[in-house]
Order: structure tokens, then sequence, then C-alpha cells
């Protein structure tokens, strides 16, 4: 995932003081969490590291407050942002990852301010789904044409990107594969939204494949009308226009498609 430049040598910033000093304190008593938390909180790294690997705020997840008791999955995102703890991946129920909230000291500052921002992304994500795309018309760099109610009975496969975000160009091969994989169901679009001019696109697409129809100069769109702030970006819209989920991991998107595509049936009825 890459974020606006600022924003990007914050974390890096944040990551090299958090290496540095330790925010380790002591734990309390009884049985821990998996993973010892005080060991997750030793510096920056070690929590971060725990974080983009154990922790996955885009899936379904089962959520616990401080204390161990059942809380909604919202609530659990708005604690994070908070700022004054963190998760912690203490079992799985029923396919779903169990995280509980864990108190993160005043001293952890450069985590603090990073898990801010990604509870803080992951709270924007979800505002979105179950409402309707912005209205839009696209036209791509073969010159088709896309507007809001010209795809509606399809499901709308969305990307934000740009040339300079390597996180989203390393994921092409598997978008690539993704298109293949639903070449035969012609209700399933394919979209990807570029923040860079056409001549710029078209020169890079010529050296690295891209299958997604891309569309060119759309910043307003994706920044002014979808607020997103972190690349890449997937939104995943159901064939009456509705928001189904947005993330920036491929991963995490995989299974939403899926539902989606067997929930949908092909050539849906456009709705009245």
């Amino acid at each position: 995932m890459q974020r606006h430049p600022t924003m990007i040598r914050t974390i890096l910033l944040l990551y090299l003081i958090g290496s540095l000093l330790s925010c380790q304190t002591p734990a309390p008593a009884g049985k821990l969490p998996e993973n010892a938390p005080s060991l997750v909180l030793r510096d920056f790294g070690s929590w971060y590291q725990y974080h983009e690997t154990r922790v996955r705020l885009a899936q379904d997840f089962r959520a616990r407050d401080s204390s161990g008791a059942p809380m909604a999955p919202l609530g659990f995102l708005q604690a994070l942002a908070a700022g004054h703890h963190i998760a912690i991946r203490t079992s799985d129920s029923a396919g779903k990852p169990v995280y509980r909230l864990y108190p993160l000291p005043d001293t952890c500052r450069d985590i603090r301010a990073t898990l801010q921002q990604l509870a803080g992304t992951e709270l924007r994500n979800r505002a979105w789904e179950g409402r309707l795309l912005p209205p839009f018309d696209f036209t791509d760099l073969q010159g088709r044409h896309y507007t809001d109610t010209a795809t509606r009975g399809k499901i709308l496969l969305l990307k934000g990107w740009f040339i300079n975000c390597l996180a989203c160009v390393q994921e092409f091969p598997e978008l690539n594969k993704l298109v293949e994989r639903y070449e035969k169901r012609d209700d399933v679009l394919f979209l990807s939204l570029a923040r860079d001019p056409a001549p710029a696109l078209r020169a890079f697409l010529q050296r690295l494949p891209f299958r997604y129809a891309t569309v060119a100069d759309q910043t307003p769109y994706l920044e002014g009308k979808l607020g997103i702030d972190a690349y890449p970006t997937h939104l995943l819209v159901d064939a009456q226009g509705k928001v189904r989920k947005v993330t920036q991991s491929l991963e995490d998107l995989l299974p939403w498609l899926r539902q989606l595509a067997q929930e949908t049936p092909q050539n849906a009825a456009m709705p009245e």
C-alpha cells in the first residue's frame, strides 16, 4: 500500500525513530494473547511487521475489547483510530480471526500515528459499503466509454493507482490472472483508474501490460469523489451500482469477489 509522498516520509521517519527507541511496557498479569504483546511493542519495526502479517482489518473478523468482552468490529476500528490500543490476534473462530484490544503506552507515539492512519483508512473504506458509487463518465485508453448507468447489471471491479506506486505495479501479474479467470463472464468488468496522464500511461503499459481497461487523469474522481488516500485501492461494485467492498489488498478483496460472482446471475437484469 502506498500513500501520498508526505505520508510516506512520515511513516519512514517513524520507522527510523521507532527502531532506535523502545516502547516496551511491563506485561499485564495472567495469560497473554498470542505473541505476547510486550514483544510486539518492543519497537516500531516489531509492531509493524506483526500488524502487517497477522492483522487484516479489511477482512471479516471478531472483535474483543481489552477485557476480552465481545464488541462490534466498527467499534474496534474506532478504538484503534483513537490511538490508545493495538490489535492482537488471539485465536480464530468459525474461520474468522479474533482480535483483542491491547493498551498502547503513551511512549509509543510512532506506532500510534501509523495505526491511526491505517485504522482511519479502513473506517473510510467501510463507510462506502452499501452506498451507490458516485456517477461517472469514463473513456479508456482504447476509446471505450463507460458510465454508471451503462454498467448497471454488471459486477464492476475498480483499481485506483499511479505509475510510481510500487505496490500498485507489483500486483499487475495477479490482477492479469484475475481478468483471465473471469474472461467468460461478460458481466464482470475490470477498470483501472489512474492518476497519470494518457501519454505516460500508454508508454508505461507498453512495457508492462495490464489487462484492466485503463482510464487516465482520474485524480479528481479517486480523491475528490471517493476520498482515497492510499494506493492501490480496489472497489468492488455490484450489479445495482452499490459498493460492496473497498480495500488496499487484493488478497482481502478476492473472497468478496468470489461471493458476489456466485450471488450474481450472468447478465443480471437492470434494476427498475
